[in-house]
């Protein structure tokens, strides 16, 4: 509270006018206590945007590491249906050699 705020009894916070000097010193109080508690509400909103951005990339990369995973497990199984069709294919031309001979 500035000393020119008690001789025109103007609050410093929302800027009101008071002529009796006690309604003056009771708003203060109040409005100071209203501004904390926007301070904190504001605080807590930020915290709970952080959190929630946090979760979203924790989420996200989560779901970086399936795609690679499956990604992975996509290339070996075509890996090992490769091996098969060429075990199959060796398997055919030894059977066709031996008939051959």
């Amino acid at each position: 509270m500035k000393e020119s705020a008690e001789i025109d009894q103007r609050c410093d916070i929302c800027g009101k006018f008071f002529v009796p000097l006690r309604d003056f010193h009771l708003h203060l109080v109040k409005c100071e206590k209203q501004k904390k508690a926007l301070i904190q509400e504001e605080k807590e909103r930020l915290k709970k945007e952080e959190e929630e951005e946090a979760e979203k990339e924790e989420m996200r990369r989560q779901a970086e590491k399936k795609k690679k995973k499956n990604a992975k497990k996509c290339k070996n199984q075509k890996k090992a249906d490769g091996q098969t069709e060429k075990d199959e294919k060796k398997a055919s031309r030894t059977k066709n050699n031996r008939g051959r001979k």
